[in-house]
Parts: structure tokens; C-alpha cells; sequence
């Protein structure tokens, strides 16, 4: 009897065990408490070492079974996630879903096997996959004087433009993959005026190309990017920015922009396409040569 009494004061006066230790520890000492009181003893001290040891064991049965509800409870959450998911998974809704989206950051992995370069803007970004890179921020500056100058000639106020934006925010939102969520929710505000910015950019410049001989564009002569000098030298870089991959905004931008500055009465989006491929076409030479 005395050396199991030497067991339990071993089992609890020992150095700082693990739980599991403890649990082990504390199941041998109950073992030893029903030994001796199998025996008739009645050491208070033997009485209160098994006390504890019952404590213990209720304690880490306790905590065992709030392990395994805290697994189940986390299992349940998922599987009640995946069940929310099930309607989306229908092909009808995967299809709508994946319509939505026409603006695709490239894989890394294409990346790596071709010219990185060619699929990022090198002066001016266009939409949120590189807006705000450190090497872009100068034509920041420029696309405000574009929303300015849109607004002179147009008269109209700059509200419209911004109101017009937020009816296809969630379209334009949906419009790009894997968007940021520095653009989302209360930061929709940020993403909106970066559309309104950059569709004007985009404008000013097909306005200054339709206009004959670069006349009456409302820009001053030696304009650092909107004058004749600057749009012949600087173009062959945009035009590689503008058709950059990662690099586009959706085309309902021009549209809503245009709905406001026509009145309501916006070109179709046939007719932005064919302003817009004449700018493509327009090679430095070919226009410094007419």
C-alpha cells in the first residue's frame, strides 16, 4: 500500500506534464485510489489525492468531447457552405457566371515562358490589374485633365458621368477576374471614379485622332500628351499599353460615358469598336507622313 501511495503523490508532484501525459497519469492514479480503497485504507491523504484524480479525469473527458464537437461543428459549417454552393454549380448559372467575365489576368506560368512585359501597361494603366504601380502614376495627372477637359465640351457635370458609372458598377465589377477586394464594397467608390478616369482618357484620345489635322481639340499646343507633337511620339506606347492583356476596361465603360456627353443617344458599341481600331492603326509614320 505504501508504494502505490508513492505512485499518486509521483503522478501529481511530478514536473509540468501534457495533457495527454495528465490524462494517462490521472487514469493510473484512479486505478491506484480504487486499489487502496479495495484495501480498507483510509489515509486522508490517499482520499484527497483520488478526489483530485477523479477531478482530472472528468476534466479531460470534458475537454476530449469538446475537441471532437469543435471537428464536427467545423465540418458542419462546411458542408452547410457546399450546400449554398450547390445552385451555382448548375451549368446554366456557370454559364452566366463565366459570360460575366472578359478582362483575365495572364498565368504565371505563360508569363515565365514568354516576354512578361507584353502583357502589362509601361505608361498608362487602364483599369484596376496595375492601376497605381509606382512607374504608372505620372499619367494619373493626365487622365484628370481628360475628366476636365470631358467635361468643358460636353457641359455636362461631372455627377452624371459618376452616376452613369455606378448603375454597371456590379457589372464592371464582374466584368474582371480575380479583382482585388481593395476595389469592392465600401471601396466601390475608388473603382467607380477609375472607370469614369480612364474611359475619358480613352475618349480624348479617339477625339483627337477624329479631329482633321489635330485642330480644335481644346488642348494646348505643346500639351505633354493631348497637343499633335506629343500624340505622334507618345502613341506607339500607348497603343502597346492599351492592348495589353491585363491592360482593358470593359466597353460598357465608353458607352455609359458616351450616353451622358450624347444626351442620352450613345453610339453603338459597333461604331466605338471602329473609333477605336482606327486608333490602332494609326503607326506614328503613317500619320506623321499625311
Amino acid at each position: 500500500m505504501d508504494k502505490m501511495l508513492v505512485h499518486s503523490e509521483l503522478v501529481w508532484r511530478g514536473s509540468s506534464p501534457s495533457k495527454s501525459d495528465a490524462w494517462a497519469r490521472c487514469k493510473a492514479a484512479l486505478r491506484g485510489g480504487e486499489m487502496l480503497r479495495g484495501e480498507g485504507a483510509v489515509s486522508s491523504g490517499s482520499v484527497v489525492e483520488t478526489q483530485e484524480a477523479e477531478n482530472m479525469a472528468k476534466q479531460g473527458a470534458n475537454e476530449e468531447l469538446m475537441d471532437v464537437s469543435e471537428e464536427k461543428g467545423n465540418c458542419s459549417s462546411w458542408v452547410v457552405e457546399m450546400e449554398k454552393l450547390l445552385e451555382d454549380s448548375r451549368p446554366s448559372v456557370e454559364m452566366a457566371r463565366w459570360k460575366q467575365r472578359s478582362i483575365y489576368r495572364v498565368p504565371e506560368f505563360m508569363k515565365k515562358m514568354t516576354n512578361r512585359d507584353a502583357f502589362q501597361p509601361l505608361f498608362v494603366s487602364l483599369g484596376p490589374l496595375h492601376h497605381g504601380e509606382p512607374h504608372l502614376l505620372p499619367m494619373e495627372e493626365h487622365k484628370r485633365r481628360a475628366v476636365l477637359h470631358m467635361v468643358n465640351w460636353t457641359g455636362k457635370h461631372l455627377t452624371e458621368y459618376v452616376a452613369a458609372m455606378e448603375e454597371v458598377a456590379d457589372e464592371l465589377e464582374a466584368a474582371y477576374d480575380d479583382l482585388d477586394d481593395r476595389w469592392r464594397g465600401v471601396n466601390r467608390g475608388s473603382f467607380v471614379q477609375m472607370m469614369v478616369m480612364d474611359g475619358c482618357f480613352l475618349i480624348e484620345l479617339i477625339k483627337i485622332d477624329q479631329s482633321p489635322e489635330f485642330k480644335n481639340t481644346n488642348y494646348a499646343d505643346n500639351d505633354p500628351v493631348f497637343s499633335r507633337s506629343s500624340f505622334l511620339n507618345l502613341w506607339s506606347i500607348m497603343k502597346n499599353d492599351m492592348i495589353a492583356m491585363e491592360n482593358q476596361i470593359p466597353l460598357v465603360v465608353l458607352q455609359r460615358i458616351l450616353f451622358v456627353a450624347c444626351n442620352g443617344t450613345p453610339p453603338r458599341a459597333g461604331e466605338i469598336n471602329r473609333d477605336e481600331v482606327s486608333l490602332w492603326h494609326q503607326l506614328p509614320p503613317k500619320i506623321a507622313g499625311a
